[in-house]
């Protein structure tokens, strides 16, 4: 009987050692969150769409996007938000980490480092309301017409360069926001404003051009290149097991856009 009860004691301590192997500590429990970086990305005019409704398409894009470099990179992150040309400016400054839709430029080159891949590819877009009286790449009719802007936006470039290319002369006025760019579109205060294709176009309005694609990217600030190498490597993974991610989810955001 005493050996009997020695063997069940016996058990029972490496029962209770077994349960305590395989429970999980805290930070197990809660997975790698514990130790997670939190990323500063700047979130540009992220308040709503043009019609008021919430999110912008390209904010619900951005988001996704950076959902699926966190499950490479074991990053959280914090949204700040603000005009494009305040995150440049941000960006610039180090008040933020990442900042993503960036086209390369010389000056940009001096204090951002650039995503080694691409994040997919802009096009700027002109439109202007559905009961203009311009059609599309209707070269003469643009001449003189009021175009309207977002600040720090290289889309104003790219048209310049394809006005001078057809032979046209536009008046231009700029903005901090995308909100009142498009309320004055809507007012007629300007005839048509550029934007880029990551921005659903608003209901009343059609597209009069697209031109220029480039590859735009993520970009971290060069004090910090540890962040870049740790971007590059999510990025490197992800498109590794999803080839086609930049695409794919472009066409699952901007589906509706024509």
């Amino acid at each position: 009987m005493l050996k009997m009860k020695c063997i069940k004691k016996i058990l029972l301590i490496l029962l209770s050692l077994s349960v305590l192997i395989f429970i999980p500590s805290a930070e197990d429990a809660l997975g790698s969150s514990v130790n997670k970086k939190t990323i500063r990305v700047g979130i540009p005019d992220a308040e709503t769409n043009a019609d008021g409704s919430g999110e912008n398409q390209n904010t619900v894009f951005e988001k996704q996007y950076l959902q699926a470099i966190a499950e490479y990179a074991d990053w959280d992150y914090t949204y700040v938000m603000g005009s494009w040309g305040e995150c440049l400016e941000m960006a610039e400054n180090g008040e933020i980490d990442l900042l993503m839709g960036v086209t390369k430029s010389t000056q940009r080159e001096n204090y951002f480092d650039y995503s080694a891949e691409a994040m997919g590819t802009e096009m700027c877009c002109l439109i202007g309301r559905e009961d203009t009286e311009l059609t599309y790449n209707d070269y003469k009719g643009f001449n003189g017409i009021t175009v309207g802007y977002e600040d720090g936006s290289m889309l104003i470039s790219s048209f310049e360069n394809y006005a001078e290319e057809m032979g046209f002369q536009v008046h231009e006025r700029g903005y901090s926001r995308l909100n009142d760019m498009y309320a004055d579109l809507e007012s007629g205060k300007i005839t048509a404003a550029l934007q880029s294709n990551f921005f659903e176009v608003p209901e009343h309005d059609v597209i009069l051009a697209k031109l220029d694609p480039e590859p735009v990217y993520i970009v971290t600030n060069k004090r910090i290149p540890e962040l870049e190498a740790e971007l590059n490597s999510a990025m490197e993974q992800l498109f590794s097991y999803s080839p086609n991610f930049n695409s794919d989810l472009y066409q699952k955001i901007f589906t509706n856009n024509s």
